[in-house]
């Protein structure tokens, strides 16, 4: 997949985010945005595939299915996402999931 900007940005994105940190997230809708990634499986889904995809195997991220991808509680525990991980448990997803052999909430401290 040759598609340079769109693997940039599903890589690096919360890392512009985290150097932004004066900007009024209500303001400009941020949060909803951030919380639309993880929360629309859709979305998430090709957001993984391009964040997880590396230059030399590209193409191989591209066949998992839904399933086989972090889930979002997880990977927004590890980015440090409280809001968007307090907007999942309130939708369902399961606060007490292992992530690397911990519970989220340890990985979260």
């Amino acid at each position: 997949m040759k598609l340079p900007a769109f693997l940039y940005a599903t890589r690096y994105w919360n890392t512009h985010l985290s150097a932004a940190v004066d900007i009024h997230q209500s303001r400009f809708g941020i949060q909803a945005k951030i919380d639309r990634l993880f929360t629309e499986s859709n979305v998430y889904f090709n957001w993984v595939h391009g964040a997880d995809s590396d230059d030399k195997h590209q193409d191989s991220h591209w066949s998992k299915a839904l399933l086989e991808c972090q889930p979002p509680i997880e990977r927004a525990t590890i980015l440090g996402l409280a809001d968007t991980v307090n907007t999942l448990v309130a939708q369902g997803a399961d606060p007490l999931l292992t992530c690397q052999g911990k519970e989220l909430f340890t990985l979260a401290a």
